[in-house]
């Protein structure tokens, strides 16, 4: 899971959340993966070892999400020893911009799926997520991580 350390930020399904989901953010270094997630009521944190996690085959993927790749993305999978989470590292032939996905098997996938993106060259890709949600409320709807978990307005 080496080449895959480093910061992600994005959006991940809760019900604690006027507009039902809230920023969450993964990170993944050496030995931990650390994740926190902002509800609308507080900050959820979990941590992780990465010697936890195992490689998936593209088998594993295709029947954990009931899709066949696509034949220009390229998806590095691993999942929790116990089965879940699953962390499905995606991006597109020829781009340089990847997306995590992360599945929990939880109740707030039905909600909607977790996904974020590497930002330790930069929070474009995350800030423009954002900017699109709130654009469809207002800004500050969203629960963030720098409120104590709970949105700004």
């Amino acid at each position: 899971m080496k080449e895959f350390e480093g910061r992600y930020l994005g959006f991940s399904p809760t019900d604690e959340s006027n507009v039902g989901l809230g920023e969450m953010e993964l990170v993944i270094d050496e030995n931990k993966i650390k994740t926190r997630l902002a509800t609308g009521l507080e900050i959820l944190e979990e941590e992780m070892d990465v010697s936890d996690f195992l490689p998936m085959t593209l088998e594993e993927i295709e029947s954990s999400t009931g899709r066949k790749k696509p034949e220009k993305l390229e998806v590095k999978a691993f999942k929790h020893s116990s089965g879940y989470p699953e962390l499905l590292f995606m991006k597109e032939e020829g781009s340089e911009f990847r997306v995590l996905q992360v599945r929990t098997d939880g109740l707030g996938e039905i909600l909607g799926p977790t996904l974020l993106t590497n930002v330790d060259n930069g929070t474009e890709a995350f800030e423009d997520m954002l900017q699109k949600i709130e654009s469809q409320d207002k800004k500050g709807c969203v629960p963030r991580l720098r409120n104590n978990g709970k949105a700004e307005s």
